[in-house]
């Protein structure tokens, strides 16, 4: 058996004990790890759920308290007067509020107003919960001893659980004694399940538990319990966590179950996959290396002493023996047989660096020509091609084969010189063609020399599209600061008169009867005048010379929090935003103006929404990508006309019916005072896709 077979075979066997030494870390304490994120992750999404239902009960009692601590409800308890239930005990009360009941009752108990309605559909509910004359004065739920005291939880009913509030009914300045109790309620529906679920950004499902809550048990303050959970593998794709929640009488009412994706076990196990064939494969690499490194070391060295000795001895060969300098026994083996043939080998050396010293020489000059960034061309004095550099090849599409001996004027169209030969003049501009036959702007530089008694045209090509398209970028940028620079002269100018018409049209308005028809024509003159207004400050807008303060942002809060605000909004009524892509996404910025820029193509994007009917989506979608940071917001909207697409960055263009057509203008000069870009890409019928570019600048 070899030297070198011995060796590899050692190599092998250690890597193969560290490959299972390492498998054998990965089930046992790698693998675990794993588990406890998973329960980690569902815990996190259990207590904003928890907290969710939590938020609704307090935003129901605050709006008891608003009502129960009011001189009209004060009032309506003593009096019962009808005007207050004209105004306010109405069925749109319930629809407005998202209401279920309100029960107004007195201090001896009796329901001085009370009403159980479904406020979607109007219809009145019985609900045996809930007495329709009188109530017991030990009922659970009028037990209020001070003027802010509060009762407010979960109630479990036949109807399903409901989110109740108690507040007692005292003066706008809680200084009167008690005079009753004010009730409100809300039905917890598969609506309001869906609601606490986007919230909390999971899937929910509420359980009641029991049905008998009676009204003799002690009431709860809160939603229920926190840390109490109980965690359940459902599937290999489906991990659930559950909670009791209590009632208002303290006992167990609902069972809250969330569910979520095992993305992190799967996600895991792909890891240690992964790092299992990481494992084997840098432990076959180091083998491969650690071979490689002792045959270059040790087994090469001892076959070429051994081959050059034979050598020696058979042909005579006095040349020295091709090894570095060693301080170990192969080391002084060949520096003592290199002494031997020194002297004979001396003179072949010389002739061998002259040698070397011409091969260095010309591969450095094709080293050069090999690696020039523009195109070098060598042309005949006939005009034909006799070389091509890979800058060349690059530029023009062409491999070098393929253009040998063919005319200059298949790269060059249109660029005769004076003696029509085809080859374009020195130093100057003109078009070059591609193979595919598109042309491109390029400037060339050509010098003519003597090769062996005949001429040769050597030339160097580059392509100046690039200048080109920052020259037209910077005159843009002109034309626009021209316009921002008019639009603001405008503007001031504008201002003034404007607020003069409006305030004369208003002064019109007022003198005309309501009945009057001309009261109405000053209305629209007053909105038009308003609409004019608009356009102003956005010329103003647009003609500020935008300096961003620059902070840490976190992009993707900084869009959530958007989101949240747009939600709340009528004109995002019925949209579904969505967040896609990195968790963490940060950026050196100015969190005003990136805020202006989101709003801006976020109203974009909800007009385009308006008027589809069911599955209008708005999805953010945020990348890191090096140095820069991407947010895209893709709706399904009605996109733009293909006839529109390349206007949309021009001023005053729109196609809104009561747009300025400045609002993506304004947003890519705030994205251009941070050094990134905004693009935009739609197809119609089907949505668009805005996506700006920020460097992060950490």
């Amino acid at each position: 058996m070899s030297l070198s077979t011995r060796i590899a075979m050692s190599l092998c066997g250690v890597v193969l004990l560290y490959g299972a030494l390492a498998m054998l870390i990965q089930k046992e304490v790698i693998a675990p790890g794993f588990v406890a994120l998973e329960r980690e992750e569902a815990t996190e999404d259990m207590a904003r759920v928890l907290a969710a239902i939590q938020r609704e009960i307090d935003h129901l009692d605050t709006f008891c308290h608003d009502w129960s601590a009011w001189d009209d409800t004060c009032a309506y308890v003593r009096d019962k007067t009808e005007a207050f239930e004209t105004a306010n005990l109405t069925d749109s009360t319930f629809a407005d509020y998202f209401l279920n009941l309100i029960y107004i009752l007195n201090t001896q108990g009796e329901v001085v107003w009370g009403k159980i309605m479904d406020f979607k559909s109007h219809r009145v509910i019985e609900m045996e919960e809930f007495p329709t004359s009188r109530w017991a004065i030990t009922h659970p739920l009028l037990q209020h001893s001070k003027a802010h005291d509060t009762l407010s939880g979960i109630l479990v009913t036949h109807s399903g659980p409901m989110l109740i509030a108690s507040r007692p009914i005292v003066n706008s300045e809680s200084t009167s004694p008690i005079q009753g109790t004010l009730i409100m309620g809300r039905l917890l529906d598969d609506e309001g399940v869906r609601r606490i679920g986007d919230q909390a950004l999971v899937g929910v499902k509420l359980t009641m538990i029991h049905e008998d809550a009676g009204p003799g048990r002690a009431l709860a303050s809160s939603a229920g319990a926190r840390g109490q959970y109980e965690y359940k593998i459902k599937d290999a794709q489906t991990f659930q966590i559950s909670s009791i929640l209590a009632d208002i009488y303290g006992q167990a009412g609902l069972q809250v179950e969330v569910s979520i994706k095992r993305d992190i076990m799967a996600r895991g196990q792909e890891l240690l996959r992964s790092s299992t064939l990481l494992i084997f494969a840098s432990g076959l690499i180091a083998l491969v290396v650690a071979l490689i490194l002792l045959r270059r070391s040790v087994v090469r060295p001892l076959l070429v002493l051994t081959g050059h000795v034979a050598r020696v001895g058979k042909e005579e060969d006095f040349t020295a023996l091709p090894l570095s300098p060693r301080r170990d026994e192969i080391g002084t083996l060949s520096h003592e047989f290199n002494r031997m043939v020194g002297r004979i080998q001396h003179h072949a050396g010389e002739r061998s660096r002259a040698e070397s010293a011409l091969r260095e020489s010309e591969t450095r000059l094709r080293t050069i020509i090999a690696t020039a960034p523009d195109g070098i061309i060598t042309v005949s004095a006939e005009g034909h091609v006799e070389s091509f550099n890979p800058a060349a090849e690059r530029l023009f599409g062409y491999a070098e084969a393929e253009v040998l001996g063919r005319h200059i004027s298949v790269l060059m169209p249109g660029n005769p010189s004076p003696d029509d030969s085809g080859i374009p003049a020195s130093g100057a501009e003109g078009l070059g063609r591609r193979r595919d036959g598109s042309l491109f702007p390029l400037l060339w530089t050509f010098s003519e020399t003597l090769l062996a008694g005949q001429p040769l045209i050597t030339g160097m090509v580059r392509d100046i599209s690039m200048l080109k398209e920052m020259h037209e970028k910077m005159l843009r940028s002109e034309h626009l600061a021209a316009i921002g620079e008019m639009g603001a002269s405008m503007a001031h100018e504008i201002r003034n008169p404007l607020a003069g018409i409006s305030g004369a049209v208003q002064v019109l308005r007022d003198g005309f009867t309501p009945e009057d028809a001309r009261r109405e024509t000053m209305d629209e003159v007053l909105t038009q005048v308003g609409r004019v207004e608009a356009i102003v400050r956005r010329l103003l807008l647009f003609a500020k010379p935008w300096a961003p303060r620059k902070e840490r942002v976190d992009l993707r809060g900084l869009v959530e929090r958007v989101s949240r605000q747009a939600q709340s909004r009528e004109l995002y009524a019925g949209i579904t935003f969505r967040q896609e892509g990195a968790d963490a996404l940060e950026s050196m910025a100015d969190s005003h103006l990136l805020e202006q820029v989101l709003w801006n193509i976020l109203g974009n994007a909800a007009d385009a929404l308006r008027g589809r009917e069911g599955g209008a989506e708005v999805v953010w979608t945020f990348e890191g990508d090096g140095d820069w940071a991407r947010i895209r917001l893709k709706d399904n909207g009605v996109g733009i006309p293909a006839s529109a697409q390349e206007q949309i960055f021009h001023p005053f263009f729109t196609t809104k019916t009561y747009g300025t057509g400045l609002g993506l203008l304004i947003s890519r000069r705030i994205l251009e005072a941070h050094g990134g870009s905004i693009g935009v890409s739609s197809v119609e019928h089907e949505g668009t896709e805005v996506t700006l570019e920020l460097p992060k600048g950490l």
